[in-house]
């Protein structure tokens, strides 16, 4: 018997990333806190278009490479040190 004997059709939904309106859930939760703080609390609602904009490269961004943002968030809030 051969390896192809065994093999499982496997989903094309299991293998992809769950994705919250086309962003991950983290960077979404990051960005709508980010627009009720600017928006709503300091009442600053010229930057509501600021937001959208930032959600459409947020999206396109993830349509190239579903991990992106999730690597600039660890990135960003890794700690810098030098080996010796």
């Amino acid at each position: 018997m051969s390896v192809i004997d065994f093999s499982v059709p496997v989903h094309r939904s299991l293998q992809q990333r769950d994705l919250l309106a086309g962003v991950p859930h983290s960077a979404l939760f990051v960005l709508v806190i980010f627009g009720i703080v600017t928006v709503y609390m300091a009442q600053l609602y010229w930057f509501l278009p600021v937001i959208i904009v930032l959600y459409i490269a947020m999206r396109i961004l993830t349509k190239h490479d579903p991990f992106l943002l999730d690597i600039i968030f660890i990135s960003i809030t890794q700690d810098d040190y030098l080996l010796p």
